[in-house]
């Protein structure tokens, strides 16, 4: 083999491989039921707690270990009242269940291509409305209120949004939730739809809903 070769291959370094983080405890609260941490040479420090199961965390916003004690055992009471309320930390958000939904294959072969079509226009409609919001907090409260918000909107017309639309912004959502439960084990009880009365009733003319 050549020399030349030889010593260009001497010359040759291995790539360096990207640094891991490097999390540090800093401080433990309440007898070790919350960490604080900080990752590398941050300054902001974050919490950690270990519930139901898996590990929580959060991102304090503070650089000082008091003002972050704080920060983090008012989160920590925050989710044990959720939990003692019955509630599950670690469940998905149902925009998280809507995106598998729409692309789940035995939905689009299950119906025609402008059905799933409407299915992603409907969602563009109602996701700011469900934004952040819990797989078991998509109650029937919770579409009495994004029926009451739709029926106070208007279409790019500027005319009334119609009763029937609602319904089917309604019958959308508990369809993905009905989604949920089938193909994902959702531990949740899919609401009714919010009953039609007074400003619902469906009339022949003048605002309808």
């Amino acid at each position: 083999m050549d020399n030349t070769v030889k010593a260009d291959r001497k010359k040759k370094t291995a790539r360096p491989s990207s640094a891991k983080q490097r999390t540090t405890t800093v401080t433990s609260l309440l007898g070790g039921k919350i960490r604080l941490l900080r990752h590398n040479d941050n300054p902001t420090l974050y919490a950690r707690s270990y519930i139901q199961g898996r590990y929580v965390k959060i991102r304090t916003m503070e650089t000082s270990i008091r003002k972050a004690s704080k920060v983090a055992e008012d989160w920590f009471y925050e989710l044990q009242t959720r939990v003692r309320q019955g509630g599950q930390l670690h469940e998905p958000l149902f925009a998280d269940i809507v995106r598998e939904f729409l692309v789940d294959p035995s939905i689009k072969q299950g119906v025609s291509e402008g059905t799933h079509d409407n299915y992603a226009k409907k969602w563009n409609v109602v996701e700011p409305l469900l934004r952040d919001v819990r797989v078991s907090a998509v109650t029937l409260d919770k579409l009495e209120e994004i029926r009451n918000i739709r029926a106070a909107e208007t279409n790019r017309y500027e005319e009334p949004i119609t009763a029937n639309t609602i319904d089917k912004d309604v019958a959308f959502i508990r369809q993905v939730l009905r989604w949920g439960v089938e193909r994902k084990s959702l531990a949740i009880t899919i609401p009714p739809a919010p009953k039609r009365k007074g400003r619902f009733v469906v009339v022949k003319r003048g605002r309808p809903t």
